[in-house]
């Protein structure tokens, strides 16, 4: 049997690998299998040998590219679902029952089929919450996709894509808050994490507070009486830290662009002074830089919009006051002072407060949720941070939670109601 010994050999210096090969002592004439005469003169490897393969030009060679270039392609653009200003309102409702009443909503496309999705929580009888995703298929109707398990009914819940995976993640208040990351089926439940925070979490907001390109999360925390802000990253959510200058029992918040540059979102809520009861709205803007400002209300904020109001470019604040029956109009400016009251807008219990424009005419209305007397509110914007006496949409059951969306692609802003008959009210927008 003959064998061989392989060496490597390695040059430090160098970083590269010789390999060696030693051959035993061989028989002078000795005959192989293979028929080769060991003994024989070794081939003169000076001589260059001809390794080119002939082809044959005659032969038709396949240049057909993998996929036909030549058809016509679909350059149509996308739909222009800007509508035209409207002058008279009008709004249908439907409602499905669910069994379970609801006080937080949330609205974002979660399926990517271009027609906005509904989530709402709430309490569960005999204790915990629930997390109902509701699937909107663009037939003017919202069906039940999935249901989530809570360890509470959530106050508060937030959507956004928090780990760039390219499916939505919800982030909801249940005691603390918990994260659900979204994934690509709606029959695959969101997956769980663990809660985030400890304490009692009262209000939620999603945004890249940080301008790093990674969504965050604000919340206000009750028990720890200061706001926090968990930082996104690749990985997921990094630790929490306390935003300055806080405010004592806040509670309602919600994110909006205050700045030109960054940074640029800021996080406003409601609370109040440590020592002091008087109630009141707290903008931080730039969570790392430490810039806030305060305003006072004349009563506790249950609810928190953002939206530019006045035109301006920049966000404003609108707080729904439900001891008062008003929505607090709270503008932000170049300054000093930077925050400035504007008239307040008498509206019935309000539990829950939104901006959008519903008459398209380019300028943010207000709407909120009367649930004692079955309605809406709307009170439409003159686009210089005042507003129109409202106008009452009736509803069959009491509203509680609200979120706004074009849900049927016609353009114009549609609404959504979650309330404590557990119920799901939608409110189409057929103004002409």
């Amino acid at each position: 049997m003959r064998w061989l010994l392989c060496f490597v050999w390695t040059c430090v210096a160098c970083n590269s690998r010789a390999l060696v090969i030693a051959e035993p002592p061989r028989d002078a004439g000795a005959d192989l299998a293979t028929g080769i005469d060991l003994a024989a003169a070794p081939p003169d490897l000076a001589t260059p040998v001809d390794f080119s393969i002939p082809i044959d030009l005659a032969v038709p060679r396949d240049l057909t590219p993998p996929f036909d270039f030549t058809a016509p392609r679909d350059l149509t653009p996308p739909p222009d679902l800007t509508h035209p200003p409207v002058t008279t309102l009008a709004f249908s409702s439907s409602d499905s029952a669910y069994g379970t009443p609801w006080r937080s909503i949330v609205v974002l496309d979660f399926d990517h089929d271009g027609f906005a999705d509904v989530a709402v929580g709430g309490a569960v009888a005999g204790g915990g919450g629930e997390l109902l995703l509701l699937q909107n298929s663009g037939s003017l109707g919202l069906t039940s996709a999935d249901t989530v398990p809570l360890t509470a009914a959530p106050v508060a819940l937030a959507a956004g894509d928090l780990d760039r995976d390219g499916w939505p993640d919800i982030v909801a208040a249940d005691a603390a808050y918990t994260v659900f990351w979204g994934g690509s089926a709606w029959a695959s439940r969101y997956v769980r994490s663990t809660p985030y925070a400890g304490g009692t979490t009262t209000g939620l907001g999603v945004g890249d507070l940080d301008d790093d390109g990674y969504l965050d999360v604000a919340a206000s925390n009750s028990t720890l009486g200061a706001m926090q802000v968990w930082r996104g990253s690749w990985w997921g959510l990094t630790s929490a830290f306390r935003v300055p200058q806080s405010l004592a029992q806040p509670g309602a918040l919600a994110v909006g662009v205050f700045a030109s540059g960054p940074p640029r979102l800021g996080v406003a809520y409601g609370g109040v002074l440590p020592g002091s009861t008087a109630p009141l709205v707290h903008l931080s803007i730039g969570v790392l830089s430490g810039y806030s400002f305060n305003a006072a209300l004349n009563a506790t904020a249950d609810a928190v919009a953002t939206g530019d109001v006045d035109g301006d470019g920049l966000d404003d604040i609108v707080t729904a006051n439900t001891a008062a029956s008003s929505v607090a109009v709270i503008r932000y400016v170049a300054g000093p002072p930077p925050l400035v009251a504007s008239p307040a807008v008498s509206m019935a219990n309000p539990s829950g407060v939104l901006l959008a424009d519903f008459n398209a005419d380019g300028k943010l209305d207000l709407v909120t949720a009367d649930a004692p007397d079955l309605q809406l509110q709307l009170a439409l914007g003159n686009g210089d941070g005042t507003f129109q006496p409202p106008t009452a949409m009736t509803l069959e059951h009491p509203p509680f939670a609200i979120a706004a969306a074009d849900f049927d692609l016609d353009g114009l802003i549609d609404l959504v109601a979650g309330d404590s008959d557990g119920y799901v009210t939608t409110i189409l927008n057929r103004s002409y």
